[in-house]
C-alpha cells in the first residue's frame, strides 16, 4: 500500500512539472542577429510556457529557407527575405522585432584596379541572388546611374565569398560581417559601396509566422523581453557579452565589437517610435515590395505588406 502511495505522488509531481511549449528560430551570423544568441546562452528565451529554440544557419537564404521548409516558425533576416517569403509560397509573416540598421555592415567589394561602381560594367559580380545581395548591388548600382543590366551576376554564397575573390574568380562581391572582414584582408581588395550610403534603408528584423504568434499568446512579450535583456546585459557586461557572441560568430572578441560599430541596434522605445508612424512604415514596406518586384527577386502585388509590422 505504501509503496502505491509514492507512486501516486511521483505522477503528480511530474504532472506538475510540464515542459514548455517551443518553437523555433532561424538565425545566421550577424552582428546584430547575436543578441539573440546572447539571450539563449544566458536562459532569456525560456519562458515558464514557451521557449524559442535557435537553429543556427550560415547564410540569410539559409534562414529564409529554414522557414519556408517549415523547419523554423520564425527567422531572423533583413526585411527583404521577410517581404519575399510569401510570393515564394510560405506563409506570410508577421515582422516582431526590428532589431538593427545597417551602418556600414553591408558592403560591395571590389578586386584591385576597380576604383568605382562604374568601372564593374561588364564585370562579374557575386552576390546571392535570391535575398538580400540581389537588392544591395542594384541599390549600389543605382546611386551609380547603373542597373543590373550593366553587370554579370553570379550567385555565391557568403561562404564562398572570400574563395571567389582569393582566386580571383570574380570582380566583385556582395557581402556582409563577419564574413566581409577575412574577404577585405586580401591584397588589394577595397569597398566600392556600403549600406552608410543608403542610411535606414537595411534593417534587420525577426519575423515569426501569423499562426505561430496566434497559437503562442506568449511569443512576442517573451522575445521582446529577451531582447532588452540582451541589450541590458552587453552595456552592463560589455566584455563577458562580446565574448559569447564572438565565439559563435568565430572571430576575436576586438574584431567582433569592430562589426558592432557598423550597425545601429534599436531598444524596444526606438522600435516603438517607429512602429508607431504606421503609414510611413507601411509605405516604406509596399515601397521596398516594389523595388523587389522591378529587379525580378519577386512577383508580387503586395498587399501581404498592409500586415506584416505586428
Amino acid at each position: 500500500m505504501q509503496k502505491l502511495l509514492w507512486i501516486l505522488v511521483f505522477s503528480l509531481l511530474g504532472c506538475g512539472a510540464k515542459e514548455p511549449e517551443k518553437v523555433t528560430l532561424a538565425i545566421n551570423p550577424w552582428p546584430g542577429y547575436e543578441l539573440l544568441y546572447l539571450a539563449h546562452e544566458k536562459g532569456f528565451l525560456r519562458g515558464e510556457n514557451l521557449q524559442i529554440e535557435l537553429m543556427e544557419v550560415m547564410s540569410l537564404a539559409d534562414s529564409q529557407r529554414a522557414y519556408l521548409m517549415g523547419n523554423a516558425e520564425g527567422f531572423a533576416s533583413t526585411m527583404i527575405e521577410a517581404t519575399q517569403v510569401a510570393s515564394l509560397g510560405g506563409e506570410p509573416v508577421q515582422v516582431v522585432l526590428l532589431t538593427n540598421y545597417s551602418s556600414g555592415g553591408d558592403v560591395v567589394l571590389g578586386q584591385a584596379g576597380i576604383t568605382s561602381m562604374k568601372d564593374l560594367k561588364g564585370k562579374l559580380v557575386g552576390c546571392e541572388v535570391g535575398v538580400l545581395g540581389i537588392y544591395i548591388l542594384s541599390r549600389a548600382l543605382a546611386l551609380h546611374g547603373m542597373s543590373l543590366a550593366d553587370v554579370n551576376v553570379i550567385n555565391v554564397e557568403q561562404a564562398d565569398s572570400f574563395d571567389m575573390m582569393n582566386a580571383g574568380k570574380i570582380d566583385a562581391v556582395v557581402t556582409y560581417a563577419p564574413f566581409m572582414s577575412k574577404t577585405m584582408n586580401i591584397d588589394g581588395v577595397h569597398p566600392l559601396f556600403s549600406s552608410l550610403e543608403v542610411p535606414g534603408e537595411i534593417i534587420d528584423v525577426v519575423s515569426f509566422s501569423q499562426a505561430s504568434i496566434k497559437n503562442h499568446p506568449d511569443l512576442v512579450p517573451l522575445l521582446k523581453s529577451a531582447w532588452e535583456k540582451s541589450l541590458a546585459q552587453l552595456e552592463q557586461y560589455p566584455e563577458q557579452s562580446m565574448a559569447i557572441m564572438a565565439k559563435r560568430e568565430g572571430v576575436s572578441v576586438q574584431d567582433y565589437a569592430e562589426s558592432l560599430k557598423l550597425l545601429t541596434l534599436l531598444p524596444l522605445a526606438e522600435q516603438q517610435k517607429i512602429k508607431q508612424n504606421k503609414q510611413q512604415l507601411k509605405a516604406m514596406g509596399k515601397a521596398l515590395c516594389q523595388a523587389l518586384n522591378n529587379i525580378g527577386s519577386i512577383e508580387s502585388d503586395c498587399k501581404h505588406m498592409d500586415n506584416i509590422f505586428n
